[in-house]
């Protein structure tokens, strides 16, 4: 009895009215472009090129709450994921920059660079977001085949 009070004070439960942030993300490579919302999504490899170079977008929309009038909960914080196969790509929250907006788009500073010779494998993608309230934005799982 103890632990499931414990568990259930330990948690935030969102009113009704409250809808959580939603993310997107888009990949651009200099041949094409992938994004989660894509439903075969592939980046190629230029021809005579040594590796596949890609700009990392996130975009966000605000959460809301309706309860006590209209409020807006901007994404606050975010982690990503980035592997080709077993191989994890380094990223972090702190190699990206926002345009400031309660609706931001978070750009990678510099693109990942990912060798020619992983040309037929997947990328995979995970990205995770909340707002100011802490309410999750959707889950960003993804894979990209690299072509």
């Amino acid at each position: 009895m103890r632990c499931l009070l414990l568990l259930l004070t330990s948690c935030t439960i969102a009113d009704k009215t409250d809808r959580g942030p939603t993310i997107h993300v888009e990949l651009e490579a200099f041949v094409g472009n992938a994004t989660d919302q894509d439903t075969a999504p592939m980046l190629s490899l230029p021809t005579g090129d040594a590796n596949y170079s890609i700009d990392v977008s996130i975009t966000t929309a605000a959460g809301t709450s309706t309860g006590d009038g209209f409020a807006s909960s901007p994404v606050t914080t975010f982690s990503t994921s980035f592997a080709v196969g077993t191989t994890a790509l380094p990223d972090s929250p702190d190699q990206y920059t926002n345009d400031g907006y309660s609706d931001a788009t978070y750009k990678r500073t510099t693109p990942f660079k990912i060798p020619a010779s992983d040309k037929g494998q997947k990328l995979h993608v995970h990205i995770e977001a909340a707002d100011d309230r802490g309410l999750a934005a959707n889950l960003i799982d993804f894979s990209v085949s690299l072509e």
